[in-house]
């Protein structure tokens, strides 16, 4: 679409994945930036938007990447937000907050990102909906109303209700298979395949060698959180530092335990350490995916683990069976205490977000 705007674009749309490297990048506009004159009326965005550039100021949006003068009016973002630094939002990755800014009647996919604005917690003018929420066309159609909302051939655009679509798209097993670098890949049709390519389309993991991912080996809590952060788009964390001592500055996964921590997805395992180095548990990581999720409250109270009586991950399990990120060990058991593998923990996360 437009890298920058200094007018008006009205009935516009955008259909296929944005990539860059780039200070700005949105799934319609990169930068709007002229005062008075950049506004954007009746578009919309429904192709997964990913910023690669290292800069910490860098900002990614669903539709509008940077909005320093800027008029938002009736549009949405169905995608994919991700941003490897900076802030990122699934309608605006940063708004200069300038008092004549104007964003209303905007939707964005609550899976997509965790804020309609980068660094802004509950912004006016903005709401999170479900892929089943579009699919319904319920949003669409109130938005549409009276006016002739940009479509596709006459039509609304085709929402899936699940969140992987229009995102990731499994391979068929062949030369396009992202995993088929790994020599210890897990066949296609294996449990393990589509997660592992799922993680490192979306940089959430890479192999531990250029030639092996070691779906086997135990998946650390240092690992764990470092997965969350970058599949929730790398967020930067607003506190300056760790009170924990085995979290140092300069460790990959430092900014992770931070935002986890900030955010209530996990605590130290004391008040002074983390314990990045221990193996995650079972009860930890739905724990982890549930409080990520705004601890959702299951729907069933229909128990059926025997060591599943209580404790902080009774209503993670029960939501963790619900939305099928996990089952149990056996009909009975959960194994709350057993550590998880990394293909376990990368199946876990794309069953959640993919």
């Amino acid at each position: 679409m437009a890298g920058r705007i200094g007018g008006s674009l009205t009935r516009c749309a955008n259909y296929g994945a944005v990539q860059g490297s780039n200070w700005y990048v949105g799934g319609v506009v990169g930068c709007a930036n002229t005062q008075g004159a950049s506004a954007l009326t009746d578009c919309y965005n429904v192709g997964d938007v990913k910023n690669a550039h290292s800069y910490a100021n860098a900002a990614t949006g669903g539709v509008i990447g940077y909005g320093n003068y800027y008029s938002l009016v009736n549009g949405f973002s169905y995608a994919n937000v991700r941003a490897a630094n900076g802030t990122a939002g699934g309608v605006i990755g940063l708004d200069s907050r300038r008092s004549t800014n104007r964003l209303e009647n905007t939707a964005y996919l609550d899976s997509g990102c965790d804020t309609a604005v980068g660094g802004v917690d509950e912004p006016k003018g903005a709401k999170a909906l479900r892929a089943a929420d579009f699919a319904s066309e319920t949003y669409l159609k109130e938005l549409n109303r009276d006016r002739c909302f940009a479509l596709t051939n006459g039509k609304y655009p085709e929402f899936g209700t699940s969140p992987s679509e229009p995102g990731f798209t499994p391979c068929d097993g062949g030369d396009d298979c992202p995993g088929k670098v790994f020599a210890d890949m897990p066949p296609k049709g294996n449990w393990a395949h589509d997660p592992i390519d799922w993680a490192v389309v979306n940089n959430i993991t890479a192999g531990t060698s250029a030639m092996t991912f070691s779906p086997n080996n135990t998946c650390t809590r240092a690992q764990v959180v470092t997965f969350l952060w970058r599949a929730k788009g790398c967020p930067e964390p607003k506190t300056a530092g760790s009170p924990f001592m085995d979290v140092p500055e300069n460790a990959y996964y430092y900014k992770a335990v931070l935002w986890a921590l900030e955010n209530g997805v996990t605590a130290g395992t004391t008040a002074s350490t983390f314990s990045p180095d221990d193996g995650c548990t079972r009860a930890q990581v739905v724990t982890f995916l549930w409080r990520t999720e705004g601890e959702p409250k299951p729907t069933s109270s229909v128990n059926p683990f025997k060591d599943v009586t209580g404790g902080y991950y009774y209503n993670a399990v029960l939501w963790a069976v619900e939305r099928t990120v996990t089952a149990g060990t056996s009909a009975t058991t959960f194994s709350p205490d057993a550590t998880c593998t990394r293909a376990q923990i990368v199946a876990f996360l794309y069953r959640a977000f993919a």
